[in-house]
């Protein structure tokens, strides 16, 4: 199995990751992301895309805005891999400090975080619009 971590400059999304962003219900304005400081990963499995990242970066610090694997290729490691390859990355590019939100109803997300050596720092009640709070998560490298 060949997993390849790239990258991808706002319109120049081909048709997998457009269909992806589809399937989690995201259509992006990309004027509104600054290309600066906003950075989309996806993940390749033996050529074909199964998952997306958006990560901004600030200084020294980034946020992980979200990951998501396709349904179809869950529960096959391939989130563990892509958020290691994407740890990886941003260690190599000297960033010290990796923040994220995770709902607190995603439990395998947030198992996910916790193995790879997040921890809980905080708690927004009822941040998201299900009432659910978010588990603030950071980890330093």
């Amino acid at each position: 199995m060949n997993l390849v971590l790239g990258f991808y400059v706002g319109k120049n999304e081909d048709d997998a990751i457009k269909k992806l962003r589809n399937d989690i219900g995201q259509t992006y304005d990309y004027s509104s992301f600054d290309p600066r400081i906003t950075f989309h990963y996806y993940l390749k499995v033996d050529e074909k895309t199964v998952g997306l990242s958006d990560v901004k970066i600030i200084d020294t610090e980034a946020e992980i805005l979200y990951i998501f694997i396709q349904k179809k290729e869950r529960g096959k490691g391939y989130g563990r891999a892509f958020l290691r390859k994407i740890i990886d990355n941003l260690d190599a590019s000297k960033i010290h400090k990796i923040l994220l939100e995770v709902d607190e109803s995603n439990v395998v997300a947030h198992q996910l975080y916790i193995n790879a050596g997040f921890t809980q720092v905080g708690i927004r009640k009822a941040y998201y619009q299900n009432g659910e709070d978010a588990i603030l998560m950071k980890m330093d490298l």
